[in-house]
């Protein structure tokens, strides 16, 4: 046994591991760029929000207008502590992670087992 982080907070999302990783969630287009951006992110929340048909009304964000779940996540960018609010900059694995849980919680949308595999929904 070792003590080993393994999440790498301070790395950047690294665009062909997200595609599989999130396959599951959503399609992700691969590019040309090694990394994701802050504003490709807010695409997969609304696309992932899109797929799972994630009901408005029961979020405090809004899913389905990208600009204006852009000037919401400006806000909250802020109240993280993230720093400067750019779209076009690449992001860190904990800003994505943070990202992810507040706006859509993918916890809630599909059981996942503690090896990281999907549990069917019955």
């Amino acid at each position: 046994w070792a003590n080993k982080t393994l999440f790498h907070p301070d790395s950047l999302v690294n665009r062909s591991s997200l595609v599989q990783d999130l396959a599951e969630f959503c399609v992700i287009l691969p590019k040309q760029q090694t990394y994701l951006s802050l504003s490709e992110a807010i695409d997969i929340i609304v696309e992932i929000a899109k797929k799972n048909r994630l009901n408005a009304k029961l979020s405090t964000w809004n899913l389905s207008n990208k600009r204006i779940l852009t000037d919401q996540i400006k806000e909250a960018w802020l109240q993280w502590k993230f720093g400067s609010f750019k779209t076009e900059i690449p992001i860190s694995r904990i800003q994505f992670a943070e990202l992810i849980n507040a706006t859509i919680n993918p916890f809630e949308l599909h059981q996942i087992d503690h090896n990281g595999t999907f549990k069917p929904t019955y």
